[in-house]
């Protein structure tokens, strides 16, 4: 937190404060404030480990794990009004989500991720968690500039 700078930390708490009044009707939610905290974190340090890593611990957690995700789609969309370096995000999904008889593998994207260009910078991470329900995996891939 020392080779933080003050103009850094300022822009930090801009974009918690921005994006907490944009979701301040589910105050209810529980993880709200962590999940907005490990975003900003992850993308500010590029650490996508991080940001897999609390969503699969928050997927095993859960019950009703939809309210989650879209959750989850709605905070990063918003994070991209903030971040200009910050050029496509991409998440996937897989699992007996909501305890459904079968594997279900939700994948959302946010700007443009190149797949096939090995010259890109994008960070990838994969996680794996297990709860009652059965098995959860988590991706993430990020395109930064």
């Amino acid at each position: 937190l020392n080779s933080i700078s003050k103009t850094s930390l300022r822009k930090f708490k801009k974009v918690y404060t921005g994006i907490y009044k944009k979701f301040e009707r589910r105050k209810k939610i529980k993880y709200l404030k962590p999940l907005i905290h490990v975003i900003n974190i992850c993308i500010y340090t590029n650490n996508i480990e991080l940001l897999s890593t609390f969503l699969v611990n928050e997927l095993c957690k859960l019950r009703k794990q939809w309210t989650f995700i879209y959750i989850v789609s709605r905070i990063i969309n918003e994070f991209f009004n903030f971040y200009k370096e910050l050029k496509g995000l991409k998440f996937a999904i897989a699992g007996r989500i909501n305890g459904r008889t079968r594997k279900v593998t939700y994948i959302r994207t946010f700007g443009s991720i190149p797949m096939q260009s090995i010259s890109s910078n994008i960070k990838y991470s994969l996680d794996t968690s297990y709860n009652i329900y059965g098995a959860f995996s988590i991706k993430v891939w990020v395109h930064f500039i």
